[in-house]
Order: C-alpha cells, then sequence, then structure tokens
C-alpha cells in the first residue's frame, strides 16, 4: 500500500475556495456544451465531434461542419464519444486494438510494438512478476516481495502484527472513512470509487490539462496557472502525485517552487511516483497526478507510459482526479503530451517552441476556472510551447496557437 504517511504536508494555511464557469454544471453540461461519452464538446467548433458525436476532422471544425479543403475525418478519433466502447478494463483485447491504432509511429518503428511487453494495471495495482497485483495485503504488502508471516497484517505498506488504528480487513489495514473499497466497514465497496467520511459519495468531474510551459524559469502568472491546476481538487490538502521520470531537475525544482508561490491559502503535499510500475498503486492515493515535461526520454518511453498507464488514468479520472502533464521542447522527443495520446486523453499531433514573442492570452473561455487570478495577456518564459492540436478545449493561446488545453471529463 502506499502509506499515507508518505505524503509530506508543504503548506499549513486555510484553503481558499475557487469558484467560476466552467463546461460543467453539476453533472451535466453548460449550454451550448452537449455530451459525446464523458466529455461536453461544443459540436459547432469541436474537430473530434463536429455537428455530430463522433464526427472528427483533419482541419478543424467551423460552424459545425469540417473546414473547406478538409480531406475527411480522421484516423484517430480516440476521443470521441464512441471510444468509451472500448475502454472496458476488463477487455484489454479491445484496448490493444484501439492504442494501437492511435499512435503515430518513428520511420522504421512498428506503432504494434508500442507496448513494450507493458502491463495496463488499474488503479491500486502494480506490476509484479509479470503480473498486476496490489501491494496492500499479506501476500504484497508494500512490494513484490514482502509477504507476511502468521497473523500478522500489512499496514501501511509494512507487516505488523495489528492494524492499531486502522481497521483489519483480512490481511489488509485500511481506513474506513477513506478506502473505497471498505467504505466505512470491510464489506461496502463503493461503485463510484469514492468514500468520503465512511460514506460511498457520487464522482466529481476529472480534469485533463496540457501546459506548454516546464518552470525552468517563471514568471507568477504561470505558477498561477499551475498552481490553479494542480490544486483544483476540493480537499485540504490535496495529495499531489508527481510524476518526475526523465524530467530535468530543473523543471521539477522550478514547479514545485512555481505551486508553492501561487497556491495562495491551499494546502497541499506532494510526492514523487516511486517508479512507473507501482504508479497506478500510488495514484489511488492521489488527488492529482503530475507529469513534469519529460525532456529526457524516447518517444517510445513515452507511448509506453501512456499505454501502461491507460486503465489506471481512467478510472482516476473517473472518480475526479485531475492529471496535469507539463511540456518542453526536446531533441529527444516529440512531446510528453504522448503519453496522453497514447493513453487516449487529448489529440495532439507535435509540439514547437515559441521562441518570440511569447505573449500569451486567454481565449473565448476566459472563465475557466484554472485562469482565476491571472491577469492576461501575459509574457510566457523560456520553453514556451504550442501544441498541435485541434482540440477545442483551448484555454491560453499565443495568437492562434494553442499553448494550455484544459479537458473536462464527464462520467
Amino acid at each position: 500500500m502506499s502509506p499515507i504517511a508518505r505524503w509530506v504536508l508543504v503548506s499549513l494555511v486555510a484553503v481558499a475556495s475557487l469558484g467560476c464557469e466552467s463546461a460543467i454544471v453539476g453533472s451535466e453540461c453548460r449550454a451550448p456544451f452537449v455530451r459525446c461519452g464523458r466529455y461536453c464538446v461544443d459540436l459547432q467548433s469541436d474537430g473530434l465531434n463536429c455537428g455530430a458525436c463522433g464526427n472528427a476532422c483533419t482541419l478543424g471544425c467551423a460552424a459545425g461542419s469540417c473546414r473547406l479543403g478538409d480531406a475527411g475525418p480522421m484516423l484517430d478519433v480516440g476521443l470521441d464519444g464512441g471510444r468509451d466502447a472500448g475502454r472496458d478494463a476488463g477487455s484489454d483485447a479491445g484496448q490493444d486494438a484501439g492504442n494501437d491504432a492511435n499512435v503515430t509511429p518513428d520511420a522504421g518503428t512498428d506503432a504494434g510494438d508500442v507496448d513494450g511487453g507493458a502491463l495496463r494495471c488499474g488503479l491500486g495495482e502494480a506490476v509484479c512478476g509479470g503480473s498486476c497485483v496490489e501491494p496492500r495485503d499479506g501476500l504484497h504488502c508494500g512490494d513484490c516481495t514482502t509477504t507476511c508471516s502468521g497473523t500478522d497484517v500489512c499496514r501501511d505498506g509494512a507487516c505488523a502484527t495489528s492494524c492499531g488504528a486502522q481497521m483489519a480487513c483480512g490481511t489488509r489495514c485500511i481506513d474506513p472513512m477513506t478506502d473505497a473499497h471498505h467504505c466505512g466497514g470491510c464489506t461496502t465497496d463503493c461503485g463510484t470509487d469514492v468514500c468520503v467520511a465512511g460514506s460511498c459519495v457520487p464522482r466529481g468531474n476529472g480534469h485533463v490539462v496540457l501546459i506548454g510551459h516546464d518552470f525552468e524559469t517563471r514568471r507568477i502568472a504561470m505558477s498561477t496557472l499551475l498552481a490553479n491546476a494542480v490544486l483544483l481538487p476540493a480537499r485540504a490538502p490535496v495529495r499531489v502525485l508527481a510524476y518526475e521520470g526523465d524530467a530535468a531537475v530543473a523543471t521539477i525544482t522550478g514547479a514545485r517552487a512555481a505551486i508553492a508561490e501561487a497556491a495562495a491559502g491551499r494546502t497541499y503535499a506532494i510526492i514523487a511516483a516511486t517508479s512507473a510500475d507501482t504508479l497506478p498503486d500510488e495514484l489511488e492515493d492521489a488527488d492529482t497526478f503530475l507529469v513534469h515535461a519529460q525532456t529526457n526520454a524516447t518517444d517510445d518511453t513515452l507511448r509506453t507510459l501512456g499505454y501502461a498507464w491507460q486503465r489506471a488514468l481512467d478510472e482516476f479520472l473517473e472518480r475526479g482526479g485531475v492529471v496535469v502533464v507539463l511540456e518542453a521542447p526536446s531533441l529527444g522527443n516529440g512531446g510528453t503530451f504522448q503519453i496522453l495520446e497514447q493513453a487516449g486523453l487529448l489529440h495532439a499531433t507535435g509540439i514547437s517552441e515559441i521562441v518570440t514573442p511569447r505573449l500569451v492570452a486567454a481565449t473565448g473561455r476566459a472563465g475557466d476556472v484554472l485562469l482565476t487570478g491571472v491577469t492576461f495577456p501575459y509574457q510566457g518564459e523560456r520553453h514556451t510551447v504550442r501544441v498541435s492540436t485541434v482540440d477545442p478545449d483551448v484555454i491560453v493561446v499565443n495568437g492562434t496557437s494553442p499553448v494550455v488545453v484544459h479537458r473536462v471529463v464527464t462520467h
């Protein structure tokens, strides 16, 4: 188990609320948005759902029709309403076929080999000996190899003689106030995957955010935007799981400093993910998943991560989690966004660095909650990038080029 004790509190001040208009009202879509699958979209401008759910365009959508000169529907329609039919966690074969079709391989790379043998473990699982297991009980206590002896139980990732203040459910120790699979007691499994104060509650909306800054250098407007995204969950403290992987140290340090300087009274705790294999397990205890710009990774690595994490990320978003990916130019890969692309959470084809001018502004979705407290236009810093995408959920642009995308995931 990923012990709650591992979450380090980095701010001890009161929570500040953010109230603002978004595409969602409760669990419904705000006009003029309509629901396509689990997403709220504008059929008049959504390049992936143009005029109707699932009608994708290659050159974008205007007034509910594909733009003139459009070559026809895109082959990759991973974000249309129909994608949910292939998202059944119990059918990896269906997911494999859908995922492999979504990969644009490098020269000499077979898209069908994107997984590299990776397993798709669900939320709360980890890869152990070629299988997905829950490292939370006496058989796999904290890791793949630790088995508790006799009547010992697994508490906070270590074998113990008792569960102490926690509740014993078989050989595992749980917190009945927050454990969605043992909510209020050992036998109550929340179908919503959300347990609050010992009771199952409805799911919130999930959020996927791609930010075209790596925060090696920053300004307060950039910091505020990042803090708003990472601290979006209505929880105190917000538990942030950060994947560092192949990110540069300067970008990791800069992003953490940006969140700290713009937290504005919101409390949070950040912990670095242990590894790619254990991330689905650690994600179960998180509210926000932050992926630092993976400038030193290869394209194959990024796509394999997206493939391996797809099931866990889907389940994480379905329970109202927030996924934030930072982007930066790299000589070794085509963009960290490929994790989202391979997981079927965002459609993009590439990135390019904005050299000058780096002035960025809010779009027509200026009421988006992530833009609260950000003064526009602001000057982007070094490593500001634009994202090639027809995704309609762009909220920050450089001219007409997307810099920040915020997609709301409904259920």
